[in-house]
């Protein structure tokens, strides 16, 4: 019998069903979620799974997504914030959740998948996607919960009781949850993707001698990123080392495009500061940092202790 629609055929005389995937992708700015999660498609496509995604809207990494073989559902979702006033915020959370849950069932009838996917622990519409049509769930858990108690109280119940499976990137994002069989699973780099056979690339493209001490950091342009107490921390470290330079790169976040502008203003008023916005290039600009600088914030740290820290790494 010869295969038909959603199927694949092995042999002139046999057909197998095609296994299939929806992913929720709650976010589509091209932050490190998607990166990995680009990967986990283009790694389950060439074990032969056919690959959805839901996007809240037009997804930056587009071309990435196709080229990894996966197509793009624009289903609009509001995104989990804690900026401005959390009651508005919540209430018009609920109030549209029912209708974006409609839209994402929609969509899972209609390509009848085996498994749905939430690629973050922030995603609080998969769960009830999954139960409507009587499907596996899985939970991607990849974000340490620093921003609110409430959230994380209200993810660790349902990742809880919601999920088939959870999943977490690294030991201590599964500590925050209450399941003792979340399992670890790191996210890797391709082979030979970084190393130090790249570096010089990145310097020579952006005009900085090779003896510069850079300091960089990569992400999307957000609040609890910390942004903000490393040019606070920058002027501190060069009252002892003033030849230091430092890298930004990483896309704003939708809503944050204030913030945004007002860390590049700063940056512009420092000098030495390289503020790229996107970049795709991540391992030649890594491979040209002498010291790479993340945060994320509990509470506003002092820009003292930022400066020790990053002079301790600092060559």
């Amino acid at each position: 019998m010869p295969p038909g629609d959603g199927e694949r055929s092995c042999s002139t005389l046999t057909a197998t069903r095609t296994r299939r995937l929806l992913s929720i992708q709650p976010a589509a700015d091209g932050g490190g979620s998607e990166t990995a999660l680009l990967r986990m498609l283009a790694a389950l496509r060439a074990e032969g799974w056919e690959c959805h995604v839901a996007v809240p809207h037009p997804a930056r990494l587009a071309a990435e997504y196709a080229a990894a073989g996966a197509t793009l559902h624009v289903v609009p979702m509001r995104r989990i914030t804690t900026q401005g006033s959390t009651l508005a915020w919540a209430a018009s959370y609920l109030a549209a959740w029912p209708f974006t849950v409609a839209a994402l069932t929609r969509l899972a009838r209609r390509l009848r998948p085996d498994v749905v996917h939430s690629n973050s622990l922030h995603s609080w519409y998969g769960w009830a996607v999954a139960r409507l049509v009587r499907r596996p769930h899985v939970w991607h858990a990849r974000e340490i919960v620093v921003q609110s108690g409430a959230a994380l109280g209200l993810e660790r119940a349902l990742t809880r009781r919601c999920a088939d499976l959870v999943v977490a990137i690294s030991g201590a994002v599964a500590a925050q949850l209450d399941r003792p069989d979340v399992r670890v699973v790191l996210d890797g780099p391709a082979p030979g993707e970084f190393g130090p056979d790249r570096a010089g690339a990145f310097r020579a493209a952006a005009g900085i001698d090779d003896e510069v001490p850079l300091v960089g950091s990569a992400a999307r342009l957000d609040s609890w990123k910390g942004f903000g107490v490393l040019l606070d921390a920058l002027p501190l470290i060069r009252a002892e080392r003033p030849e230091v330079q430092l890298v930004v790169a990483g896309p704003v976040v939708g809503g944050k495009e204030d913030l945004a502008g007002e860390l590049a203003r700063r940056a512009r008023d420092l000098g030495g500061v390289h503020w790229l916005g996107p970049r795709r290039e991540m391992p030649e600009l890594m491979a040209d940092l002498d010291v790479f600088w993340r945060l994320r914030l509990r509470r506003r740290p002092r820009p003292e202790r930022s400066r020790r820290l990053l002079l301790r790494g600092t060559p």
